[in-house]
Protein backbone atom coordinates (compact mmCIF):
# COMPACT_ATOMS: atom_id res chain seq x y z
CA UNK A 1 0.00 0.00 0.00
CA UNK A 2 1.16 3.50 -0.66
CA UNK A 3 1.72 5.79 2.29
CA UNK A 4 -1.61 7.57 2.64
CA UNK A 5 -3.30 9.53 5.39
CA UNK A 6 -6.72 8.18 4.43
CA UNK A 7 -6.24 4.47 3.74
CA UNK A 8 -5.98 1.04 5.30
CA UNK A 9 -4.95 -2.54 4.71
CA UNK A 10 -8.62 -3.30 3.97
CA UNK A 11 -10.67 -0.39 2.59
CA UNK A 12 -14.33 -0.27 1.53
CA UNK A 13 -16.57 2.42 0.16
CA UNK A 14 -20.37 2.66 -0.13
CA UNK A 15 -23.15 0.12 0.39
CA UNK A 16 -22.20 -3.50 -0.35
CA UNK A 17 -24.98 -5.75 0.93
CA UNK A 18 -24.03 -9.25 2.11
CA UNK A 19 -20.27 -8.63 1.88
CA UNK A 20 -17.91 -10.42 4.26
CA UNK A 21 -14.41 -9.44 5.41
CA UNK A 22 -13.16 -12.57 7.14
CA UNK A 23 -9.92 -14.27 8.10
CA UNK A 24 -7.45 -11.50 7.25
CA UNK A 25 -4.28 -10.40 8.97
CA UNK A 26 -3.35 -6.71 8.70
CA UNK A 27 -0.20 -5.58 10.47
CA UNK A 28 2.73 -3.16 10.45
CA UNK A 29 0.81 -0.38 8.73
CA UNK A 30 1.29 2.69 10.95
CA UNK A 31 -0.18 5.03 8.33
CA UNK A 32 1.07 8.40 7.18
CA UNK A 33 2.43 10.71 9.85
CA UNK A 34 1.99 14.39 8.99
CA UNK A 35 4.62 15.96 11.25
CA UNK A 36 3.67 19.49 10.18
CA UNK A 37 0.06 19.06 11.35
CA UNK A 38 0.95 16.73 14.21
CA UNK A 39 -1.41 13.94 13.18
CA UNK A 40 -1.33 10.67 11.39
CA UNK A 41 -1.34 6.95 11.76
CA UNK A 42 -4.88 6.83 10.45
CA UNK A 43 -6.35 4.30 10.29
CA UNK A 44 -4.14 1.49 8.98
CA UNK A 45 -6.31 -1.58 9.73
CA UNK A 46 -9.88 -2.06 8.42
CA UNK A 47 -11.60 1.09 7.16
CA UNK A 48 -15.28 1.24 6.18
CA UNK A 49 -15.38 4.64 4.48
CA UNK A 50 -18.09 6.87 3.00
CA UNK A 51 -20.89 5.33 5.06
CA UNK A 52 -20.10 1.79 3.94
CA UNK A 53 -22.84 -0.66 4.79
CA UNK A 54 -23.83 -4.31 4.52
CA UNK A 55 -20.53 -5.74 5.79
CA UNK A 56 -19.85 -8.55 8.19
CA UNK A 57 -16.32 -8.08 9.54
CA UNK A 58 -15.23 -11.11 11.55
CA UNK A 59 -12.26 -13.28 12.51
CA UNK A 60 -9.63 -10.74 11.42
CA UNK A 61 -6.35 -10.10 13.23
CA UNK A 62 -5.15 -6.48 13.13
CA UNK A 63 -2.08 -5.28 15.02
CA UNK A 64 0.68 -2.68 14.89
CA UNK A 65 -1.48 -0.19 12.98
CA UNK A 66 -2.56 3.39 13.67
CA UNK A 67 -6.17 2.35 14.33
CA UNK A 68 -7.46 -1.21 13.93
CA UNK A 69 -11.01 -0.34 12.77
CA UNK A 70 -12.61 2.84 11.52
CA UNK A 71 -16.10 3.70 10.29
CA UNK A 72 -16.59 7.01 8.48
CA UNK A 73 -20.18 8.23 8.35
CA UNK A 74 -19.07 11.32 6.40
CA UNK A 75 -20.48 13.61 9.08
CA UNK A 76 -24.06 13.17 7.87
CA UNK A 77 -26.89 12.77 10.31
CA UNK A 78 -30.33 11.32 10.03
CA UNK A 79 -31.86 7.88 9.86
CA UNK A 80 -30.47 6.96 6.42
CA UNK A 81 -26.83 7.25 7.53
CA UNK A 82 -27.35 5.71 10.97
CA UNK A 83 -29.17 2.84 9.28
CA UNK A 84 -26.11 2.16 7.11
CA UNK A 85 -23.78 1.81 10.07
CA UNK A 86 -26.27 -0.53 11.73
CA UNK A 87 -26.07 -2.86 8.70
CA UNK A 88 -22.43 -3.62 9.55
CA UNK A 89 -21.74 -6.50 11.92
CA UNK A 90 -18.27 -6.14 13.47
CA UNK A 91 -17.57 -9.14 15.71
CA UNK A 92 -14.96 -11.67 16.84
CA UNK A 93 -12.01 -9.67 15.53
CA UNK A 94 -8.68 -9.43 17.30
CA UNK A 95 -7.29 -5.91 17.51
CA UNK A 96 -3.79 -5.27 18.82
CA UNK A 97 -4.29 -1.78 20.16
CA UNK A 98 -6.22 -0.32 23.04
CA UNK A 99 -7.18 3.32 22.53
CA UNK A 100 -5.80 5.94 24.87
CA UNK A 101 -9.15 7.38 25.88
CA UNK A 102 -7.65 10.31 27.76
CA UNK A 103 -5.57 11.52 24.81
CA UNK A 104 -7.95 10.49 22.00
CA UNK A 105 -11.53 10.32 23.27
CA UNK A 106 -12.92 10.06 19.71
CA UNK A 107 -11.29 6.61 19.38
CA UNK A 108 -13.11 5.42 22.47
CA UNK A 109 -16.58 5.82 20.94
CA UNK A 110 -15.94 2.94 18.54
CA UNK A 111 -13.96 0.99 21.13
CA UNK A 112 -16.80 1.18 23.67
CA UNK A 113 -19.31 0.12 21.02
CA UNK A 114 -17.20 -2.82 19.81
CA UNK A 115 -15.36 -4.05 22.92
CA UNK A 116 -18.06 -6.55 23.93
CA UNK A 117 -17.87 -8.40 20.60
CA UNK A 118 -14.15 -8.01 19.70
CA UNK A 119 -10.92 -8.70 21.57
CA UNK A 120 -8.46 -5.83 22.07
CA UNK A 121 -4.82 -5.89 23.12
CA UNK A 122 -3.75 -8.87 20.99
CA UNK A 123 -0.17 -8.94 19.70
CA UNK A 124 2.30 -11.58 18.52
CA UNK A 125 3.70 -11.58 22.07
CA UNK A 126 0.29 -12.41 23.58
CA UNK A 127 -0.61 -15.87 24.84
CA UNK A 128 -3.96 -15.55 23.08
CA UNK A 129 -2.45 -14.68 19.67
CA UNK A 130 -4.54 -16.25 16.92
CA UNK A 131 -2.03 -18.17 14.83
CA UNK A 132 -4.74 -20.31 13.22
CA UNK A 133 -6.27 -17.21 11.59
CA UNK A 134 -2.89 -15.83 10.52
CA UNK A 135 -1.77 -19.17 9.07
CA UNK A 136 -4.86 -19.21 6.83
CA UNK A 137 -4.91 -15.49 5.92
CA UNK A 138 -4.13 -14.26 2.43
CA UNK A 139 -5.62 -14.75 -0.99
CA UNK A 140 -7.93 -17.67 -1.54
CA UNK A 141 -6.51 -20.34 -3.83
CA UNK A 142 -8.51 -19.20 -6.87
CA UNK A 143 -7.03 -15.69 -6.67
CA UNK A 144 -3.34 -16.40 -5.96
CA UNK A 145 -2.51 -15.89 -9.65
CA UNK A 146 -3.06 -12.16 -9.03
CA UNK A 147 0.26 -12.13 -7.17
CA UNK A 148 2.04 -12.92 -10.46
CA UNK A 149 0.81 -9.74 -12.18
Amino acid sequence: MQTLYDGAGIYTVSMNRNSVINGNCVHDNPGYIDKKRGRGGFPGGIYLDEASGGFEVTQNVVYNVGKPYNYNDMGYTGFHWAEREMTNNIHENYFGILPDCEKKPNLCREYNRLKSTNLYGVSPESENFLTHIIDNAGLEEGYKNLLDM
